[in-house]
């Protein structure tokens, strides 16, 4: 009789830890990461806006919707592949659908250019920014993208392998 509950006991330790390193518990612990915007999630949202073209006022308005994108993201994990060493763990997330509003937004710009024109007829950048913020800023529409995420078995841990800049697009909602 003890024999079976100290295998029981080792099966439901070792079923437990198995739980906490399984993929999909990695891909859940990564988004989370985004919902409860973590510091280094944040930390690399500011390094990718140090290398983008917007003023530093347009910085900070794009901050704060990328951020209360990352807060009311949803998702569901719908299957867990495992290979040996790697796994795939295909995930639906649900995001404000920013891409629209920029879509429209470069619509309105081709078919109203002098709103955003300079003196000299070049368009003003700065202008057109700020009217693409103001549009995102509106946003209500939700879509819904498929993301598969892949990881690496290292040391009996499994390891998310780096997101593509497309899966980041459509964890910003700007995936066209």
């Amino acid at each position: 009789m003890k024999k079976y509950i100290l295998l029981l006991i080792v099966l439901l330790l070792s079923g437990c830890s198995f739980v906490k390193e399984s993929p999909s518990k990695q891909v859940e612990d990564l988004l989370s990461k985004y919902q409860k915007q973590d510091s280094e999630v944040i930390n690399d949202l500011d390094k990718v806006l140090e290398n983008s073209n917007y003023t530093d006022s347009e910085k900070v308005k794009y901050k704060e919707l990328i951020k209360k994108q990352y807060k009311d993201l949803k998702y569901k994990i719908t299957d867990e592949i495992i290979d040996k060493d790697k796994a795939t763990v295909i995930t639906e997330i649900e995001v404000y659908d920013y891409s629209k509003a920029n879509s429209n937004a470069l619509l309105y710009l081709e078919k109203n250019k002098q709103d955003f024109l300079n003196m000299d007829e070049s368009i003003n950048y700065e202008k057109y920014n700020d009217y693409i913020l103001n549009e995102i800023a509106k946003v209500k529409d939700r879509v819904t993208y498929t993301i598969n995420f892949t990881l690496e078995k290292d040391n009996n841990h499994w390891k998310l392998n780096k997101l593509s800049s497309m899966d980041i697009d459509k964890i910003h909602g700007t995936y066209y």
